[in-house]
């Protein structure tokens, strides 16, 4: 619950991007820890 009123609290559509960004990353990477 703390990350979801942070998120509340700071969204911008540039941290929307960068969420995206690091979760295509992630799942290209294989990184067990992306799902």
């Amino acid at each position: 619950v703390e990350l979801d009123i942070w998120y509340l609290e700071n969204w911008s559509f540039t941290l929307d991007l960068k969420i995206v960004a690091l979760t295509v990353l992630n799942m290209f990477r294989k990184d067990p820890n992306a799902y």
